[in-house]
């Protein structure tokens, strides 16, 4: 996989004459010019960088199972780990994959590259190509990059965004939220029904916990909540330390 991933690179670098992509699909390399992209399923490529680890290595590496995928998903920070979580809460989002492409355009005498760190596919089709990096991390060759990353993506009709508001608060939130992603933790259909009689209110989670519990015995129902805030059936400012006295709203009934 190592070798392929420098001789895709190489090849990419070689044939610079304008903007196209380069990526690794069902174990072959292909060529597409970046106009074209919207046509390739990003999201069943495999990643074109390889994520290596070394003694005192700044930032940790690793994989992320994805409840939207059903399997793993790697990332090159903890950074890129929020990020991920973020993407896989989305309920817009049917896929996701990390580092599917590189992209190479003519820039003076030599052409640029750049690998994108992560590709979603959205429900209706979109497919959005993203990069994760701090604010502060951001420099002038950052932006360059991504500027002429965006204006790419959108002759191709992609979408394209950079993540970097992501805060420890978020971080730890979603982590303790990611626990309840399983099926088991969904709300049975009598926890459903009691949530439809608070439909428009505002309360503390204590109390939105207690209200699932009634009548219910040896009731999960913290559990439960978790698994709806990570599904986004009821809202939390996940900005915010997530306690037992923090809000919570649930969505009043859509009119039919």
């Amino acid at each position: 996989m190592a070798e392929r991933i420098a001789v895709l690179r190489r090849k990419s670098l070689s044939a610079a004459d304008a903007p196209h992509s380069a990526y690794l699909l069902n174990g072959h390399q292909h060529q597409i010019e970046f106009t074209q992209a919207s046509r390739v399923a990003f999201e069943h490529c495999a990643p074109v960088r390889q994520f290596p680890s070394w003694r005192g290595k700044r930032n940790y590496s690793g994989s992320y199972w994805s409840s939207t995928n059903n399997s793993h998903v790697e990332f090159e920070s903890f950074y890129e780990r929020t990020a991920l979580m973020q993407f896989d809460r989305d309920s817009s989002v049917v896929a996701i994959s990390s580092q599917p492409m590189w992209i190479v355009w003519p820039s003076g005498s030599e052409p640029r590259s750049h690998a994108p760190d992560f590709f979603l596919r959205h429900a209706n089709g979109d497919g959005e190509v993203i990069d994760v990096r701090p604010e502060k991390r951001i420099d002038d060759v950052a932006v360059r990059s991504f500027d002429a990353t965006r204006r790419m993506c959108e002759l191709a009709g992609l979408r394209y965004r950079v993540v970097s508001d992501l805060d420890a608060t978020l971080d730890q939130n979603l982590r303790l939220l990611s626990r309840y992603r399983d099926r088991r933790w969904a709300p049975p259909l009598e926890a459903l029904d009691q949530l439809m009689t608070l439909a428009g209110q505002t309360l503390a989670l204590r109390a939105l916990i207690q209200a699932l519990s009634r009548n219910v015995q040896e009731s999960p129902a913290a559990g439960w909540v978790y698994s709806m805030i990570w599904a986004g059936t009821v809202n939390v400012d996940l900005r915010k330390p997530l306690g037992l006295d923090q809000v919570v709203h649930v969505p009043g009934r859509t009119q039919s």
